[in-house]
């Protein structure tokens, strides 16, 4: 017997297949603009509504197609005014998306009513709760605190000696890092932490090798990234249980 959890697994792998295949035809550079012209979003647009159509499973609701077939034109017409094409292809994906959960929640009761219960006992687990706890802290707080933590150590290095490189960058790395190392904790899965400690070493290596200081500031940087990680996923750990 098919459920709604079911369709709902096949809807959105129709709508990440049609989207990786179609997305740049729809939003090449010379359809800017002038997307209702191209005939690659009609093309999508009427691939995308058949399918969803036929995943969704109810036969007599025919208005479906029509009504994906627009949905998703004047998605695209109105996401293609967006210049950054990062926020575009959110923006896009993240309103297609709340669009099958609204069509899934007007055919079915039970979706919406599995969704509030999932809510419910997220909200009311003490385990689920210090896991979001966690996240945060190492997200927010610690990157900052490392940050002022290593302040005086990045004030020995001479611009000479300090090299170039993407803005922010290694606010997102640490952010990356500790987040993955938090989740190995959490899994019980600690050996897998010194691969990530052997990689990240091998692709600074010949960065931090032509500098001491600034190989000794980065080593700082990320062990005690590392380290308040480990702590803190301990401590959820610990306190969860």
């Amino acid at each position: 017997m098919i459920n709604d959890s079911h369709i709902l697994l096949r809807l959105f792998i129709i709508h990440f297949l049609v989207s990786a295949l179609t997305y740049r035809k729809i939003f090449n550079r010379d359809a800017y603009r002038n997307i209702h012209r191209s005939k690659w979003v009609y093309i999508a647009s009427g691939i995308y509504s058949v399918l969803i159509y036929c995943a969704n499973s109810s036969w007599f609701d025919v208005w479906i197609i029509p009504c994906v077939f627009i949905t998703f034109i004047v998605i695209s017409i109105l996401c293609n005014r967006i210049r950054h094409q990062s926020a575009r292809l959110l923006v896009f994906q993240g309103v297609l998306l709340v669009f099958l959960f609204s069509l899934r929640f007007y055919s079915s009761d039970f979706l919406p009513i599995s969704i509030l219960q999932a809510l419910r006992i997220l909200c009311n687990s003490k385990g689920s709760l210090l896991i979001i706890l966690g996240f945060i802290i190492l997200i927010w707080p610690v990157g900052y605190i490392i940050g002022q933590i290593t302040e005086p150590f990045r004030e020995q290095l001479n611009n000479e000696e300090v090299s170039k490189g993407l803005e922010k960058a290694g606010m997102w790395i640490g952010c990356i890092e500790r987040t993955i190392i938090y989740l190995f904790v959490l899994s019980n899965f600690l050996t897998a932490t010194a691969f990530l400690v052997t990689a990240k070493s091998i692709f600074r290596f010949g960065e931090i090798s032509k500098s001491r200081k600034e190989a000794e500031y980065i080593l700082i940087g990320t062990l005690m990234s590392y380290s308040i990680a480990m702590v803190v996923g301990f401590l959820i750990k610990y306190a969860a249980d």
